[in-house]
């Protein structure tokens, strides 16, 4: 299994890179983490504001100011996805992504991948776990 450093060396120049192993989450307040995204905080609490309910329901209590390092496995990665979403990146690699989640919220998070995929060039996802496989979700050309 390729290491994260393996993908960033191969995937790193065009996309961005969200490994459920290690959310890039540093650690800091949510609206610290924004940073890492080249996001704005009304974006954010826009995006928080419009949840699907099971989202809603798994990241319920989470706000601007809580420390991501607190955070359950499955929250980082939630909360990773959603800033990788609503980053300006027009490329995006999910490896891992669906690992740690319950089912209901494994397909709610599937489906706003699903969702922004038209506002994308590429969205991939990678699960190392079962196949080699890359599942290409971008926009038809």
């Amino acid at each position: 299994m390729p290491s994260i450093l393996n993908h960033i060396e191969t995937h790193g120049d065009r996309f961005l890179i969200m490994d459920s192993r290690l959310p890039v989450l540093s650690g800091g307040l949510v609206r610290d983490e924004l940073r890492l995204y080249n996001l704005n905080i009304e974006t954010m609490q826009h995006l928080l504001t419009n949840l699907p309910d099971a989202v809603k329901d798994a990241l319920r209590g989470v706000t601007m100011e809580t420390q991501t390092a607190r955070l359950s496995g499955g929250q980082k990665i939630i909360l990773a996805t959603l800033f990788a979403l609503a980053s300006p990146a027009p490329r995006i690699l999910f490896i891992n992504f669906f690992r740690p989640l319950f089912p209901a919220t494994r397909r709610v998070v599937l489906a706003l991948v699903e969702t922004a995929r038209d506002t994308r060039e590429e969205i991939r996802i990678l699960n190392e776990e079962t196949e080699e496989k890359l599942l290409n979700t971008g926009k038809k050309t």
